[in-house]
């Protein structure tokens, strides 16, 4: 059961953790701990920070950006063992 988003770092907050910080304009914002308020309160933005999700996806790291490879089909590769004899000889 999810609490809901951390307004900073994106992770998802389990109910029963994390804090609401309700700014004096009236909007209220759910933290995970100190460490993100901190970041909060000294304006320090998300995307500097290497653990947060829009850092992640403004570095192209996050799961969004993760592409699977392609299946290509390939040519069998030929290849001959006795270079002596010629490959007419090999076909008889």
């Amino acid at each position: 059961m999810l609490d809901g988003i951390s307004i900073y770092s994106g992770r998802a907050i389990p109910k029963g953790s994390g804090t609401f910080r309700i700014s004096n304009d009236g909007k209220t914002m759910l933290c995970m701990g100190r460490k993100e308020r901190t970041l909060i309160k000294r304006g320090v933005s998300p995307k500097n920070i290497g653990w947060t999700i829009p850092s992640r996806v403004s570095r192209k790291k996050h799961e969004l950006f993760s592409s699977q490879q392609k299946n290509i089909p390939r040519l069998a590769k030929i290849e001959r063992g006795f270079k002596s004899v010629s490959a007419d000889s090999l076909k008889k």
